[in-house]
């Protein structure tokens, strides 16, 4: 057996250092022509009647396979022919060719061929989105399925949507309008310029409270119905918005009068006092802050409702 040495000719330009690539993992369809040398330097010709393989060994899991792309002997030179196979792992690669007619044999030196991590190891991605993150591989998958031929969002109309499992419409609405389906958690984030129509407020009903004390947190609902009729009643006011945002609810209150009703410290009323509430029958109060809860405004909306 003889040992050979040689050097990358190919697209990557001229490299003797033992190194060819990189790619991407999941890339095929290019041919690589390296030239190959004798240890004496000298053109070795593979060109008639050698047959060529090789092996890829991943140097981080020891995993060893044979090459799936084609290799064509030349005299001095030979081309591999790669496919999406040879580089379907990501890591760094280790090569090796061997030529052999039977009674002789030619074996090149190891040299290493970094393959890049792709998201995907399918062509859905497309070369403009090689080597992208893979925690964005799902989504770029679901892209990809609207429109395949040109891997872009251009013709996205009001059908197009994204499922979660990134391949079929679900999930998304298009620019021009949509249907919700579901719910839309904000999560305190700023909605510019909306125009309401035939909306509604969830109602957070407390029920008979029948004494002592009860919190109205204002992330069950900015509308609260409650009912007093044994004892006495406290309210406390819990998790209204940040300060600099303006957070209100409206409590329809029953029988408010009937026992002694506690405010928190915290509100405000018109002339300090507040209303004389009805022991038989609806007051609406309404409360309000701008400074997450230090101050709270207290308005009586209506009285004894009838």
């Amino acid at each position: 057996m003889a040992n050979i040495i040689y050097c990358n000719a190919g697209p990557y330009g001229s490299n003797e250092i033992g190194n060819i690539g990189p790619l991407v993992q999941g890339q095929g369809g290019q041919t690589m022509t390296l030239s190959l040398l004798g240890l004496d330097g000298v053109a070795v010709d593979v060109s008639s009647g050698f047959t060529g393989t090789g092996t890829l060994r991943n140097t981080n899991t020891g995993a060893t396979v044979a090459i799936d792309g084609t290799l064509t002997g030349g005299n001095g030179s030979f081309t591999w022919g790669i496919t999406t196979t040879d580089t379907g792992t990501f890591g760094m690669l280790s090569v090796m060719f061997k030529f052999t007619d039977g009674s002789t044999t030619y074996q090149t030196i190891p040299v290493a061929l970094p393959i890049i991590e792709n998201p995907s190891v399918t062509a859905i991605a497309g070369a403009a989105l090689e080597g992208v993150p893979t925690g964005d591989a799902a989504w770029l998958a679901a892209a990809n399925a609207i429109d395949a031929t040109t891997n872009n969002f251009a013709s996205w109309d009001a059908s197009d949507q994204l499922a979660d499992s990134g391949s079929a419409a679900a999930d998304f609405l298009a620019l021009a309008g949509g249907t919700m389906a579901g719910t839309l958690a904000m999560a305190d984030n700023l909605l510019t310029r909306p125009v309401l129509k035939d909306y509604a407020e969830t109602v957070n009903a407390l029920g008979d409270l029948g004494g002592g004390t009860d919190d109205i947190d204002l992330e069950d609902g900015n509308v609260v119905t409650a009912t007093v009729s044994t004892a006495e009643q406290t309210f406390t006011f819990s998790l209204p918005p940040a300060s600099g945002t303006g957070g209100s609810f409206t409590l329809i209150l029953t029988n408010g009068g009937s026992q002694t009703v506690n405010w928190p410290a915290s509100v405000d009323w018109a002339g300090g006092t507040a209303p004389t509430l009805t022991a038989s029958g609806v007051d609406i109060l309404t409360f309000m802050t701008v400074d997450a809860g230090t101050t709270w405004y207290g308005f009586s909306a209506g009285l004894d409702m009838q």
